[in-house]
C-alpha cells in the first residue's frame, strides 16, 4: 500500500489534521424508531382531519362558485406523438342553462281513455311532445292506448282530445294529433351530438304530477339496439331502426318516454328505459320521425318504405373472410329465419340475393354511423333507387324500387 504523503505546508497541515480526526470518529447510525399505538392513531387521525377539511373547502368552493370544472386526465397506452386525451366535466351538473317555462309548453300528459273531469295520478300514462302547431304530438307506443284518449297541457292545463293516432313500424314511437293548437318543440341537430355533450332529461313526475328534470350526459351517439353478440342475434332488418343515443347513467322505469333535449331546449329523442347497453339508459332519436310530420297531419298515417332484406352490419362485426369492412351483408339467421331476402320483397324483385353486400344507395356509402335502415328511412314507399352491392367481390349496381312497410313487416 503506498504511504500517505506528509503535509509540508501549514494549510496542508491543517487539512490532514481535520482528515484525520474524521478517521478516527466513528459514525453515526439512527435506527428507526418504533411509534406507539398512541402516535399511530394520532397521526392517522390528523390525516383523517386534515383531508375532510379539504373536501369541505372544496365543496364550498364548488357550491360558491358552480362553474368551477374539474380535469380529468385519461392516460391509456399513449404512444409517441399522439396527445393525451382531456375531458371536462363540470362539478354541479346542475348549472345546465334551459328554459324549463319554455319547454313545458310543448309538453303534456297522457291520460287514460274516461269521462272528462278532474284527473288523478292513476289516470296518467306519460309524457309527451308536440312536434307542431297544429296538435301533432309523440309518445312511445307503448304508453299509447288503443282506445281513444285525451291529453292535458303541462303548461296550460288544459285538456284536449285525442283525434287520431298511429304506430311508427321503424320505431317504439307513436305519433297523434290533438283537437287543438299547441307550441311546437324543435329538433336538434343529431349530427353535431358528441359524446360528453350534457343534456336534460324531462319526465311527468308520477309523484306530484310536475316535472321531473335530470342533467346527464351522452355516452354513445351511435349505438345499436341489438339482440345479443352472437352473429345470428347481430342481424337488422331494413326497415327497423336500431340505432340509439346511450347516456351515461341508469334510469328506472319512470322515466321510460321521457324527453332528452339539449341546451337549447331542441328534441333529441325519447327514453326507452326497457332497452339498456351496459346498464345505460338508452334513447331513441327523433330524426326519423322528421320527414313523416306533414304525411301524418295530411293523411293521418305513417308511411314507410320496404325493402325487405335482413343484413349483418360488418362494420359492427368481427371480420368475415373475404368480405369488406364496412356495408350490409344479407345473411338469414337461424334456421332461416328470417330470410335474408323476404320472398317477393322489393329486393327480391330488383334481383338482391343472400351474399350480396350492399355497399351503399344512391351514391351514399353505408357506414357504421349510416347504417342501410338509416339511408332507406329517408325515402318514401315508391322511390326508384340505385343500390351499390358487391357481389362475389365484384361491384354491381341495381335499381330497386320501394314498396311500403306495414306493421308486420
Amino acid at each position: 500500500m503506498k504511504p500517505r504523503p506528509t503535509p509540508t505546508s501549514p494549510k496542508q497541515q491543517t487539512l490532514g489534521r481535520e482528515l484525520e480526526e474524521l478517521y478516527r470518529v466513528a459514525p453515526t447510525i439512527t435506527r428507526p424508531q418504533h411509534l406507539s399505538a398512541s402516535a399511530i392513531v394520532a397521526l392517522v387521525a390528523g390525516v383523517i382531519v386534515v383531508t375532510l377539511s379539504a373536501f369541505v373547502g372544496l365543496r364550498g368552493l364548488a357550491e360558491r362558485f358552480p362553474d368551477i370544472r374539474i380535469l380529468q386526465y385519461f392516460r391509456s397506452e399513449i404512444l409517441p406523438g399522439e396527445r393525451i386525451v382531456i375531458r371536462e366535466e363540470r362539478q354541479n351538473a346542475n348549472t345546465t342553462n334551459i328554459d324549463i317555462e319554455r319547454v313545458k309548453r310543448s309538453l303534456g300528459v297522457l291520460l287514460k281513455p274516461s269521462p272528462s273531469g278532474p284527473s288523478t295520478p292513476d289516470d296518467r300514462l306519460g309524457l309527451v311532445v308536440f312536434l307542431s302547431n297544429d296538435g301533432v304530438g309523440l309518445t312511445l307506443k307503448a304508453n299509447l292506448p288503443k282506445k281513444p284518449a285525451a291529453v292535458i297541457g303541462q303548461a296550460s292545463g288544459e285538456r284536449v282530445k285525442i283525434l287520431k293516432q298511429t304506430a311508427d313500424s321503424a320505431t317504439p314511437l307513436s305519433l297523434f294529433k290533438v283537437d287543438g293548437q299547441t307550441v311546437s318543440m324543435s329538433f336538434a341537430d343529431l349530427e353535431r351530438l358528441v359524446p360528453g355533450d350534457e343534456v336534460v332529461v324531462v319526465r311527468h313526475d308520477p309523484f306530484n304530477g310536475g316535472l321531473g328534470v335530470l342533467h346527464v350526459r351522452i355516452a354513445s351517439t351511435r349505438d345499436r339496439l341489438l339482440a345479443g353478440s352472437s352473429l345470428s342475434a347481430l342481424l337488422e332488418s331494413s326497415e327497423v331502426l336500431t340505432r340509439r343515443i346511450r347516456l351515461d347513467r341508469t334510469l328506472d322505469p319512470t322515466w321510460d318516454g321521457a324527453a332528452v333535449i339539449d341546451r337549447d331546449a331542441r328534441l333529441i329523442g325519447i327514453v326507452d328505459a326497457s332497452s339498456t347497453r351496459g346498464g345505460q339508459a338508452t334513447v331513441v332519436p327523433i330524426e326519423p320521425l322528421r320527414n313523416q310530420l306533414s304525411g301524418f297531419t295530411r293523411h293521418g298515417e305513417i308511411r314507410r318504405p320496404l325493402l325487405g332484406v335482413s343484413y349483418l352490419d360488418l362494420a359492427f362485426a368481427a371480420p368475415l373472410p373475404d368480405r369488406p369492412s364496412k356495408g350490409a351483408y344479407l345473411m338469414a339467421g337461424e334456421q332461416g329465419k328470417p330470410p335474408a331476402v323476404l320472398p317477393r320483397s322489393p329486393a327480391a324483385v330488383a334481383g338482391l340475393r343472400p351474399e350480396d353486400v350492399i355497399t351503399g344507395v344512391e351514391d351514399v356509402v353505408v357506414t357504421d354511423a349510416r347504417s342501410l335502415s338509416e339511408l332507406l328511412l329517408s325515402y318514401d314507399p315508391g322511390s326508384k333507387l340505385v343500390v351499390h352491392i358487391l357481389r362475389n367481390r365484384s361491384p354491381l349496381d341495381i335499381t330497386v324500387t320501394l314498396g311500403e312497410a306495414t306493421a308486420g313487416s
